[in-house]
């Protein structure tokens, strides 16, 4: 296994904290190679652009209610 690149592994944590600290439950996943990093990165954004759009979604209905 090649080691990850200190400060690709610093970023990584500030998410995982970002995440923790706004109470996103969140899996964290070993990558394996430089692909497999852009394919996760890839996952992750479009997992949070549903979140952000199932919350909008909820505001708007309680708006309503």
């Amino acid at each position: 296994m090649k080691r990850a690149n200190p400060a690709k592994l610093r970023t990584a944590l500030d998410v995982a904290n970002g995440l923790a600290k706004a109470g996103v439950m969140f899996v964290a996943m070993p990558v394996l190679d430089d692909e497999d990093h852009g394919e996760l990165l890839l996952m992750s954004a479009k997992r949070m652009a549903a979140i952000v759009i199932e919350t909008e979604t909820e505001e708007s209905e309680n708006e309503h209610d």
